[in-house]
């Protein structure tokens, strides 16, 4: 296969994908401003909002759990797929619809057409 070919059947996939993201999101980034006592406040900002998205809740994707108090608890409750080249970091909150959901996590596979992240939702 040739670079340009391949180049064309992942502009044509990623075209597909967008219809699938039938969800919207904001995404918030982490920062960090000075109390004036040395020290400094956690905030969020507004990276980008109106992002094209699909959120599942993790029971519907493959499921990840680790035993936390000798509970078995999932790794994470949301999955939010992007487009691959989306800037979503480790840090950052996604706000989807009336949920806080704080990344845990990305899963990004080489040649890949969507970018996921794990979530946990803030309660």
């Amino acid at each position: 296969m040739t670079p340009a070919l391949l180049t064309a059947l992942r502009a044509c996939a990623q075209d597909h994908v967008l219809d699938t993201l039938t969800d919207t999101c904001t995404i918030q980034r982490r920062g960090k401003v000075s109390d004036g006592k040395g020290g400094f406040v956690i905030t969020y900002t507004t990276l980008a909002s109106g992002v094209a998205c699909y959120v599942a809740p993790q029971s519907a994707m493959r499921t990840g759990e680790m035993v936390v108090a000798g509970k078995i608890t999932s790794l994470s409750d949301y999955v939010v797929s992007f487009v691959t080249g989306q800037d979503v970091v480790d840090t950052d909150r996604i706000i989807w619809n009336t949920l806080t959901l704080e990344v845990v996590g990305t899963r990004l596979r080489t040649n890949a057409i969507l970018l996921q992240v794990d979530t946990k939702e803030l309660k």
